[in-house]
């Protein structure tokens, strides 16, 4: 009668520890989980504020009748490249389309293929045209953008729109 009393016990004991063990699996997988959920709204944030503070200082440039292209003409940028084909990317091709101060050369994207008007994006792998200047668009990943660009051995200067916009 003890022995089999210990058994009970003993396979008691060994089923509360196997649900100890997965309830603590359990907890740090859905930890990870949501730290990493946390981390992406967080990230998501810092994107929408810094698209909203270009976007603001945008709108101020075009009620004081500033001019993009000129500001880039004064700066001694001529052939002008977009890095980034997103709301700002194509925000900033229709400033730039038609006027004589600044020419667009190219668009320059990882993930989009072609503008709106059907002509090619180019990626980084493509050949670029001989450019003045970067404009880089994709405000949240502007650093590694421009180590990226760097690292290929781009002659062009390489701005961000935010640092270009409050410049003006």
């Amino acid at each position: 009668m003890k022995e089999n009393r210990r058994k009970k016990f003993l396979i008691i004991a060994i089923f509360e520890c196997i649900v100890i063990i997965m309830l603590i699996i359990l907890y740090r997988w859905s930890k990870k989980k949501y730290t990493r959920e946390i981390e992406e709204k967080d990230a998501t944030t810092k994107k929408d504020s810094l698209i909203k503070e270009s976007l603001t200082q945008w709108v101020r440039i075009e009620h004081e009748r500033k001019n993009i292209a000129a500001l880039l003409n004064q700066m001694g940028y001529r052939k002008v490249a977009i890095y980034g084909y997103g709301f700002l990317g194509k925000a900033l091709e229709r400033v730039l389309q038609g006027d004589d101060t600044a020419t667009l050369s190219c668009v320059i994207d990882k993930n989009a293929h072609f503008r709106e008007h059907g002509e090619k994006i180019l990626q980084l792998k493509d050949e670029l045209p001989e450019l003045d200047v970067i404009i880089v668009t994709s405000l949240f990943y502007y650093e590694e953008i421009n180590e990226e660009l760097k690292n290929l051995g781009i002659q062009a200067d390489i701005i961000s729109l935010d640092a270009l916009l409050f410049q003006l």
